[in-house]
């Protein structure tokens, strides 16, 4: 590669993977930061993704009442390979190297502890002796605010000390072959009534029972309906095809996320993110909670479209509902004309029962035949 635009090129596309290697390592608490993270554009370089990822940490030890020190610590064990800092390979770091980060010697900018994050035994009473006013005045700014979110997000407790979050009953996996809403606890289930489905075909071929089915609250504002519960199950499964069959949206899936786009305003409407090789449905990010609002408009237009049809179907003169759907296709573009049934067109225009044969038998026209009215 001699091309400088193709030397720029790989350097960015070197950086993007590094950090997604950086965030794929994270644990579960730092959920939704990633998702921010990745839904930026362009992609934030990896100090910059570290920086908010280290801001992340001190706002929730602060939160839980923990030191810094300890989730900062915890997070640097959980990506200790991806570091690659001992104490040892610090000691042998050639003195001709000069960090264009923090401007000390012995290093390079790719292995700076201020971007990193500083080992058990570093000696941070040196790091204060030559820090200098500007360094100070940043780092104390990031812990204001960091100390300014926790104070606010303990401002949402209620009186009772729970907080005013919506919260998951548990991990939906979001399954493109399920055909279904899937759920393995019962209790979770509202209004439970028998299923028709008594059997379902799981992915290694073998069959499991359904004992029944019924609606699901995930968060205080997202309801999903005609949940099967299957106790031999050992993850919630929701199913592509209903979640954008109730929505009218399609799901978009990229290597580390996935998203559920609205087909007419093109909007982002939920998020999932990728782990390990599934995709997990993210209730905490701020597009997902456009998906709680979009399924209570969806149900609420669906109600009305359907209002729409049944008074139709009355003015002119019971129409059967195949024939509306060809004088209204968009009305129709949602809905299974077969589901529709009107009682009123099955007693009007069902045939009278046949009269029983007679024992009177006339021999000429006009006849008398003597009968009781």
């Amino acid at each position: 590669m001699k091309d400088p635009e193709d030397v720029t090129t790989y350097k960015k596309s070197i950086g993007r993977l590094r950090v997604h290697i950086f965030l794929a390592g994270l644990d579960s608490e730092f959920e939704q930061i990633r998702g921010e993270i990745l839904r930026k554009e362009p992609v934030p370089e990896l100090e910059n993704s570290y920086a908010l990822i280290r801001r992340e940490a001190m706002r929730q030890a602060s939160w839980k009442g923990e030191s810094e020190s300890s989730d900062s610590t915890a997070m640097i064990a959980r990506n200790r390979n991806w570091q690659g800092q001992t104490k040892g390979n610090h000691s042998k770091a050639n003195s001709n190297f000069k960090c264009t980060h923090c401007n000390q010697q012995g290093h390079t900018k790719s292995r700076c502890f201020e971007l990193n994050g500083y080992p058990e035994w570093w000696d941070h009473s040196r790091d204060q002796r030559r820090k200098n006013p500007t360094t100070a005045v940043v780092e104390a700014k990031i812990i204001d605010d960091a100390s300014k979110e926790s104070s606010a997000l303990m401002a949402t407790r209620g009186n009772n000390g729970e907080f005013s979050i919506p919260i998951t009953n548990s991990t939906w996996i979001i399954d493109s072959d399920a055909t279904d809403h899937m759920t393995f606890d019962s209790r979770q289930i509202s209004s439970m009534k028998p299923s028709s489905k008594e059997l379902i075909s799981t992915a290694n071929g073998n069959t499991t029972s359904v004992i029944g089915k019924g609606s699901l609250t995930l968060t205080n504002n997202l309801t999903l309906d005609s949940i099967l519960v299957v106790p031999s199950l050992e993850y919630n499964l929701l199913s592509v095809s209903q979640i954008t069959t109730a929505l009218n949206c399609v799901v978009i899936f990229w290597p580390n996320f996935c998203v559920f786009k609205d087909i007419q305003t093109k909007q982002t409407i939920g998020y999932g993110v990728k782990r390990g090789r599934l995709y997990y449905l993210d209730l905490g990010s701020k597009d997902s909670r456009k998906l709680e609002s979009a399924l209570v408009v969806n149900s609420a237009t669906n109600q009305k479209e359907e209002a729409e049809m049944w008074l139709w179907h009355r003015r002119l003169g019971h129409a059967s509902f195949g024939y509306l759907k060809k004088l209204f296709p968009l009305l129709f573009a949602k809905f299974d004309v077969s589901v529709f049934h009107c009682d009123v067109c099955e007693q009007a225009k069902s045939h009278r029962v046949p009269f029983p044969l007679s024992l009177n038998k006339s021999l000429v026209p006009f006849m008398l035949i003597h009968s009781d009215v």
